[in-house]
């Protein structure tokens, strides 16, 4: 899936194998839906930690939402510009995110869920799956 820079949600579960998947944290399989607030594509694994990629073409990923409670930064992954918003309220939530091209993203986000607490750190998770799936695709 090299160079590509649109992704359906069923393509965005292929980009994490079941053993890659499960070394996160999530489940074997991932989901396949769409986010219910921007109703745009993601596909979620989940088990200890929930992990979900999302794509979009409406943006940068210098967009991510930031607000009280959410740490915005400016990050690499490989050599690859990013961002990471670590949002701390309600349970906590950590997204890494790169651009594909001047309108598209993808987003890969991490919770620890009571199964994975002590076990993961969110963002550390949601940096290695951004860089497994940036491998897959740039």
């Amino acid at each position: 899936m090299k160079g590509k820079t649109d992704f359906s949600q069923d393509e965005l579960c292929e980009l994490l194998s079941s053993a890659e998947a499960t070394q996160l944290g999530g489940s074997e399989e991932g989901e396949p839906s769409m986010n219910v607030e921007t109703k745009k594509p993601i596909c979620t694994w989940t088990a200890a930690n929930s992990l979900i990629l999302g794509f979009r073409d409406d943006g940068v990923v210098a967009d991510l939402k930031t607000g009280p409670g959410i740490t915005k930064t400016q990050i690499r992954i490989g050599n690859t510009p990013g961002v990471q918003s670590d949002d701390k309220t309600s349970g906590g939530f950590c997204q890494v995110g790169f651009d594909l091209n001047d309108h598209s993203n993808l987003i890969a986000g991490v919770s620890v869920l009571t199964g994975g607490q002590g076990k993961y750190d969110r963002c550390k998770v949601a940096k290695e799956m951004a860089a497994i799936v940036l491998s897959k695709v740039k």
